[in-house]
């Protein structure tokens, strides 16, 4: 047997913190991973895909949201087995209640009230649970699909992730393409947005020059960079980092950065004072200013 694994779609999830407009493109870019993963089921020749929980990053979904992923999952060429997870739970407000009748062949919806469900295809000892304390090995199966966490948990017993990352921090961007017996379990990157979060220390004009390369490295029109810069660094230059945001915003979908940079402003009336601390790394700067703070020499 051969299925794709995937979960936490959090269709319609919520990014605060991101204007109104980047964030309903990102909302819309979820419809198109899952497209993507349909299509690659299709060029894998798969017998299902597992979608192990968090379809719906809240029960109070749009409607037309729930209209428009069912008409998507309603073009798949093999059967896609839905799970409730922990922020679509199949309560009373669940779009699996209330819009039963969007969710027909091939979608089918698993809402055994059990910690963990047996997949529902004659002689596959597969189980899918949006988590568990127990591992395949434990409960019998040859695999279980979990919805997190990420990763491998036993050898049998694998978390997908998210197919399209959520927030900084959060992982995710694959799908495991899982063949049994064995398993023999492949990651697929499916991402359509990168999300990365960085911290820089900044003490001289080289870390300068490797931080702007860095930036454009890293620029794409997909790619969301929360970048925090720390470090010391004479006063005119940590005012020309608060420009690097504005330079670079259009060349991400989007930037930000934390100018977390000390600044170093001391001037010495002695000129021998002042030649030192003109050649002096910003770092021998630091030390200097405390060596002779408090001096008369210090202005």
């Amino acid at each position: 047997m051969r299925f794709l694994q995937t979960a936490a779609w959090q269709i319609g999830q919520g990014f605060p913190g991101l204007g109104e407009g980047q964030a309903a493109q990102l909302r819309e870019a979820r419809f198109g991973t899952v497209a993507h993963v349909l299509g690659l089921a299709e060029r894998e020749k798969v017998d299902a895909i597992l979608v192990v929980g968090n379809v719906w990053a809240d029960n109070r979904i749009r409607t037309q949201d729930v209209e428009r992923l069912a008409g998507v999952m309603a073009g798949s060429a093999v059967p896609v087995y839905l799970l409730p997870g922990e922020s679509d739970r199949y309560t009373f407000d669940s779009p699996y209640r209330l819009q039963a009748d969007l969710f027909k062949p091939p979608v089918v919806l698993l809402l055994e009230p059990m910690e963990v469900v047996p997949l529902p295809i004659p002689a596959a000892k597969v189980g899918l649970a949006w988590r568990s304390t127990k591992t395949a090995e434990d409960l019998g199966f040859e695999y279980l699909a979990l919805g997190e966490p990420t990763g491998e948990t036993s050898p049998r017993t694998r978390g997908s992730g998210t197919p399209e990352p959520t927030g900084f921090g959060s992982g995710g961007g694959n799908v495991l393409l899982v063949d049994l017996p064995g398993p023999t379990v492949k990651t697929y990157p499916v991402k359509t947005y990168r999300w990365e979060e960085a911290t820089r220390e900044v003490h001289g004009e080289e870390d300068l020059l490797a931080l702007r390369q860095r930036l454009e490295e890293k620029a794409n029109d997909h790619g969301l960079l929360h970048l925090r810069l720390t470090g010391a660094l004479p006063a005119p230059l940590v005012a020309g980092l608060d420009e690097l945001e504005t330079e670079f915003a259009s060349r991400y979908f989007y930037l930000s950065i934390d100018n977390e940079v000390t600044p170093l402003a001391v001037s010495y009336r002695h000129p021998l004072l002042q030649e030192m601390a003109q050649r002096l790394e910003p770092q021998a700067l630091v030390a200097l200013s405390k060596l002779v703070a408090g001096s008369k020499e210090l202005e």
